[in-house]
């Protein structure tokens, strides 16, 4: 395998990849011509590749415009058919116009930053569990300009990601021109600073790139390797700022591949270039053949919360106190779940003994690298507080989008978080993640609820936000109903009710006469509806009343039938310390809605005047809810 095989396999990978966007009619031609040297070097020579295989390298295209490069290298180790080439950017397309997790590609990038960091939690995953492959990464000059790149690069440094190797494409150029525009740091001092192997070569010559690649895989660091690399390299347009989208046409595309490749004909590859990949193929299959030890990685496993945890859970305490006792059982029990936080361990109630990770005040890369963690094969549930969740959601975002199941722990929930005053008080944070697609957001009301969720969590495919109170919630008045002198029997029969939303109290007065009023309520606010249900009966024994504890909205809103079942009635009351606005579709279930919520910033002050200064308690809602009432049942109030 010399280098002028592999050189002329790079320019294959060059004109497939033209070819590629000149036949979509759009696409980043600029990548394509300038990394293609180290695409052909690495994926040839140091990438042990077989789709799914647990023992696989991992490769991650941070600089997900580059998609076509990377479509191309995969087609030259026939895991895209030609066929599939032509339908690059188009709708309904396995090729998307920037990758996206499939089978073969590792996972969805597009927004700069968000793949390293994510390959740094791959490559964390492989250092806890020993697993064997290497994590290698393309990077621009825009991904490493992203400061989700240094919060999680300095991780890497300070953990000694030594299997994790980056290329960084540095052709000094973006899209708005030159990168000293915008920047004069130096990256290389940057991350010798983070404990980084450095390695500078011209990413245009091969024989340095394979001795780059050697040298960083003896490292005991990360290793970032600094490509000197020219933006469409061989056209007309190189150094131009112009070639990082599609500027060659038709004719400037056919003579720039007869430069690479004379006589070149689209979509072939040549039988030398062919028979050197043919020949990669085979040195994976017989690498796999000797290496089918998959001991070290996981098997399925179904996630629960054994009956001697759920008696620990009927107490009056915080929710974020409930986790704490379930993560430290999960943490003793599972081997393969990492939990950590972004320096709020102990606020979060998250620091357990076992697999504890240390992510630093680093919101944005700390839920980015727990993703990779996920990716990886293994449970990561990292946590802060739900305010900083702004912090975290480009991650979470692209965690759903990946249907990737990572686990977030959202604490201090709500307005109750009392003197910490309105900069850590979430008003829209649970709206805003409730409109993610994919994502489930949990707000438990007692120990048994927040069990189900992380239960669900664990066990799910879909990511999952949980949001938990910092406040104690008086939750033992609900449960007493349900559950005698903490009868194991009692207790799972209860556990078995609890649902995305269900019913935990309802008034004994049934008369099909009888005005119905349903309160629906989440989290801290379940025991105030349940007071308000109380003094409803108390004082009006022809108006039934019942209380709906939401445990997760978007769960719920996947079963129409419960939502119907549940909502309908003459008056819905919904009750929830944030902005309300997600409520108002179920109004569409009852006659008249009553939507109790939140729609400023909070104030500074003990938690329950902060609440009480809001209208949060049983006899302020209750007073808005008389006023609500027909007349005719407000003159009996």
């Amino acid at each position: 395998m010399d280098y002028n095989t592999l050189k002329q396999a790079a320019n294959v990978m060059r004109c497939i990849a033209l070819d590629i966007i000149d036949f979509a009619g759009s696409g980043h031609q600029g990548i394509v011509l300038g990394m293609a040297d180290v695409m052909s070097i690495l994926w040839a020579k140091h990438i042990n590749f077989q789709k799914q295989h647990p023992l696989r390298d991992r490769f991650i295209l941070s600089a997900g415009h580059g998609s076509a490069l990377l479509y191309a290298a995969l087609h030259c180790m026939n895991l895209i058919k030609q066929e599939e080439l032509y339908s690059f950017r188009k709708s309904f397309s396995n090729l998307p116009g920037h990758p996206e997790k499939n089978e073969i590609i590792e996972m969805s990038t597009g927004p700069l930053g968000q793949g390293l960091a994510w390959a740094v939690g791959i490559a964390k995953a492989e250092q806890e569990k020993n697993v064997g492959y290497y994590t290698y990464v393309i990077a621009s000059d825009g991904d490493l300009m992203e400061g989700i790149c240094h919060e999680a690069c300095s991780l890497a440094g300070t953990w000694k990601l030594r299997k994790l190797i980056v290329f960084w494409d540095d052709n000094e150029i973006t899209i708005d021109g030159s990168t000293t525009l915008a920047r004069n740091d130096q990256v290389t001092q940057c991350f010798s600073s983070y404990n980084w192997n450095i390695i500078e070569i011209d990413g245009h010559n091969l024989e340095e790139i394979d001795k780059a690649i050697i040298q960083a895989k003896h490292s005991d660091k990360p290793t970032l390797v600094r490509c000197k690399t020219i933006i469409g390299y061989g056209s007309n347009y190189e150094k131009n700022e112009k070639i990082h989208g599609k500027v060659l046409n038709k004719q400037e595309v056919i003579d720039l591949q007869n430069k690479f490749i004379p006589d070149y004909k689209p979509f072939t590859i040549p039988q030398v270039t062919k028979e050197l990949w043919d020949s990669v193929i085979k040195k994976n299959k017989e690498y796999f053949l000797t290496n089918r030890d998959l001991s070290k990685t996981n098997d399925k496993v179904t996630y629960h919360i054994p009956n001697d945890v759920k008696k620990r859970l009927l107490e009056d305490m915080a929710t974020r106190e409930f986790s704490g006792i379930i993560l430290q059982y999960l943490s003793e029990k599972y081997d393969n779940i990492f939990i950590g936080s972004a320096d709020l361990g102990k606020s979060t109630n998250t620091m357990v003994n076992t697999n504890y990770i240390h992510y630093g005040i680093r919101e944005h890369a700390m839920t980015a690298i727990a993703g990779g963690i996920t990716l990886a094969g293994y449970k990561s549930i990292c946590a802060t507080f739900l305010v900083f969740t702004d912090y975290a959601k480009p991650a979470i975002r692209l965690a759903a989008l990946m249907k990737t199941p990572l686990i977030f722990i959202a604490t201090h929930d709500s307005i109750g978080v009392g003197e910490d005053g309105p900069t850590h008080q979430p008003i829209e944070q649970l709206d805003g993640l409730r409109l993610i697609p994919n994502l489930n957001v949990f707000r438990p009301s007692n120990g048994l609820e927040v069990a189900w969720s992380l239960e669900k969590a664990l066990n799910s495919e879909f990511p999952s936000i949980i949001a938990l109170s910092r406040q104690k919630i008086i939750s033992s008045k609900i449960l007493q109903h349900y559950i005698k002198n903490d009868s194991i029997q009692d207790i799972n029969n209860y556990y078995s009710r609890i649902d995305s939303a269900y019913t935990i109290y309802d008034s004994h007065n049934k008369n099909e006469t009888t005005y119905l009023i349903t309160i629906a309520a989440t989290g801290s606010e379940v025991p105030i509806a349940f007071d308000i249900a109380n003094i409803i009966e108390q004082n009006h024994h022809e108006v039934r009343v019942r209380v709906i504890s939401v445990v997760c909205t978007n769960m719920l809103d996947a079963n129409g039938l419960l939502q119907k079942t549940l909502f309908e009635s003459d008056l819905l009351v919904c009750i929830e310390a944030s902005n309300s606005n997600i409520w108002y579709k179920y109004g569409r279930f009852a006659k008249q809605l009553l939507v109790i919520g939140i729609k400023q910033f909070g104030i500074s002050g003990n938690a329950d005047d902060v609440m009480t200064h809001f209208g949060f308690n049983p006899t302020e809602i209750y007073k808005q809810i008389k006023q609500t009432l027909p007349d005719t049942l407000q003159e009996n109030w």
